[in-house]
């Protein structure tokens, strides 16, 4: 990845296309938009009347699964997966989209009522599926208004905890 313009690959004879496209539009995309000088978050988010409203953490906690409740609810996806946020001097912290599309496990597809049928695997052989979202899509930069920071606990009822300022911060370092 060259200076935010450029990504140059040499991809290994039999790697599956899905697999390069995989790391194209996650890690090498992440790196360019980096280089850009844009603050890059592994987060899914949707557009609401207040703002983005973005879902953090760790891989499989659940990000695409709870866009894609929302999606059913009526919202628009703005990111899954991937979103850069960039600091504008009269709105705030603006959230940029990323792709029209949802990566869901077929477990988290069946759950919410959705079919896997037709749909192509993130990549062969994996459990994972590509959803194309473009008609629940919202391509335009918004206002950032909240993240929430997803963990797996046990406890008889899903809650909500507000965080310190150091903990806030920690968050966004950690999906950095």
């Amino acid at each position: 990845v060259h200076e935010g313009r450029e990504i140059v690959i040499q991809p290994h004879p039999g790697v599956p296309e899905e697999a390069i496209r995989l790391y194209l539009l996650g890690t090498c995309l992440s790196i360019l938009l980096h280089q850009r000088r844009l603050f890059v978050q592994h987060t899914s988010g949707i557009a609401t009347g207040r703002g983005i409203v973005l879902f953090s953490g760790r891989s499989g906690v659940g990000k695409s699964t709870m866009v894609s409740a929302f999606l059913e609810r009526g919202y628009k996806i703005v990111a899954d997966d991937m979103l850069a946020l960039t600091l504008d001097p009269d709105a705030g912290v603006l959230a940029l989209p990323g792709f029209p599309q949802v990566k869901l496990m077929a477990d988290s597809a069946r759950a919410l009522g959705r079919s896997i049928e037709g749909l192509r695997r993130v990549v062969p052989g994996h459990d994972k599926f590509i959803s194309p979202e473009r008609e629940r899509f919202s391509a335009a930069p918004a206002r950032l208004h909240a993240i929430y920071d997803l963990s797996v606990a046990d406890v008889p009822a899903p809650a909500v905890q507000p965080l310190t300022h150091t903990a806030r911060f920690n968050i966004l370092l950690d999906h950095t």
